[in-house]
């Protein structure tokens, strides 16, 4: 059976069995649960948990199938006592919380520890039935009443590339105005098709970079990305590459900063997360009218091969890797090295995604050496717990570029949404309400200060 993971593991279908002698509740017939009824029931299953009723806790509720293969009354014991090394006994109840992820209904319960209060969060599938189990901080809980502090002014406006409408949001700090210019981060997705938030369950990095640099005095400008947007336009589009995916939209964007009144068109600025900073010396080719760059958690090895490493990460994160890891690990590295000569597939048949034009384009691109032709601004910002895109890619920029010639900031406990967290990365952090660190936010004020 996999091991716990600190306490950020969530127990869903990366788990493989450990089958006790119970037998969980099984509904003949699921009918769809109200928000309602899952509160009553993660209050009645957390009750059971923490008062050590850990059978009733395994047969009183039903359970989704991967949950009955991955739990049992031991296993619900050990978790609860792996917690109480950490925060103490359990006290009162402080609240309740709700929100959704990737498609899961998630209710927390807040308690009082002895050590500090903390959140049981209970994932609900659509059936009302649990998905899986994790710990966090408490999260805002509907009693709290701090009144925001206005920091920001928001205007909507559409971005326009060709028949395409990407819909986006300039986000200007109070003083701005025409008078008083202010800088400008255009904030440029990672892969997927992602909003311009670049949600990933209940968090929304780009929202919490806009704000946090609104309050520093700088503008943003984050847009839906046209994959999400406009997922018609590449349905059987067999010549679409980066170029269509986010390239083209990224100077789009830069046209729409230039021309504000109220931003300084000498101080544009792109930032780009993951693979948007993988792109960044692409979208250099076509520009210079950009003051800096800022790659954020930015990858700099083929995709292919990033898949195949993540795939092994998460296998090994218990210190083993079954057959049936090993079988899929095999299958996915079998697939990327087909990637890796596109040339030989059918130009019409997808893989990993994309078509081959996607892959003959992206195999040709050398980032760690084109990077090197242009000499603005860089500035490089990665998370020392990110396994998407680990260290040793950041350290591959600093070694291709030199540290004499971009800025490198290193954040220990970050991941790769640059969100502080503990233990073994996984994604099933991703999952629970988190930030921003706050010393992101202020690295990249700092350095677009310098530049200015």
């Amino acid at each position: 059976m996999k091991k716990w993971i600190g306490i950020f593991l969530i127990l869903m279908l990366a788990l493989t069995g450990c089958k006790g002698k119970e037998t969980a509740v099984e509904p003949e017939a699921p009918t769809l649960a109200t928000l309602e009824e899952m509160k009553a029931t993660a209050e009645a299953y957390v009750g059971d948990l923490t008062a050590g009723n850990y059978k009733a806790a395994y047969t009183s509720y039903a359970h989704d199938e991967a949950m009955q293969k991955a739990v049992n009354a031991e296993v619900y014991q050990q978790i609860m006592e792996d917690l109480y090394k950490s925060v103490g006994e359990p006290g009162e109840v402080l609240g309740t919380a709700e929100w959704e992820a990737q498609g899961y209904q998630i209710v927390q319960i807040a308690i009082g520890f002895v050590n500090k209060p903390f959140g049981i969060n209970v994932v609900f599938n659509e059936f009302g039935e649990i998905a899986g189990l994790n710990y966090s901080d408490v999260a805002k809980l509907p009693d709290d009443t701090e009144e925001p502090t206005a920091t920001a002014q928001t205007i909507s406006d559409t971005i326009s590339v060709g028949p395409y409408e990407l819909e986006g949001q300039l986000m200007f700090p109070m003083e701005a105005s025409e008078e008083t210019q202010v800088p400008l981060v255009i904030l440029v997705h990672g892969s997927g098709a992602t909003d311009k938030d670049e949600t990933i369950g209940p968090n929304k990095p780009f929202l919490d970079l806009a704000e946090g640099l609104a309050a520093q005095g700088i503008a943003t400008l984050r847009y839906d990305k046209r994959t999400l947007a406009h997922a018609e336009s590449f349905i059987e589009n067999y010549e679409f590459t980066v170029w269509e995916e986010t390239i083209e939209d990224v100077l789009a964007a830069i046209e729409i900063a230039k021309v504000d009144p109220q931003v300084d068109e000498n101080q544009i600025f792109v930032l780009g997360h993951s693979l948007g900073g993988y792109l960044i010396p692409k979208m250099m080719v076509h520009t210079n009218e950009v003051a800096g760059w800022i790659f954020m958690a930015a990858s700099n090895q083929p995709l292919q091969g990033m898949i195949v490493d993540q795939y092994t990460y998460l296998a090994e994160l218990d210190g083993e890797t079954s057959q049936d890891e090993a079988d899929q690990i095999a299958q996915i590295a079998a697939i990327a090295e087909q990637v890796n000569n596109p040339e030989k597939l059918d130009p019409k048949s997808p893989i990993l995604g994309a078509y081959p034009a996607y892959w003959i384009d992206l195999n040709a691109y050398r980032p760690l050496e084109e990077v090197k032709f242009y000499t603005t601004p860089k500035l490089f910002l990665q998370g020392e717990r990110d396994y998407q895109v680990p260290v040793a890619q950041f350290e591959g920029w600093k070694e291709s570029i030199g540290a004499a010639h971009a800025e490198f900031v290193l954040f220990d406990q970050l991941n790769h949404l640059m969100m502080p967290g503990e233990g073994d990365p996984n994604p099933g952090e991703y999952q629970l309400p988190n930030h921003v660190d706050e010393r992101v936010i202020d690295a990249i004020e700092e350095f677009v200060t310098r530049v200015k």
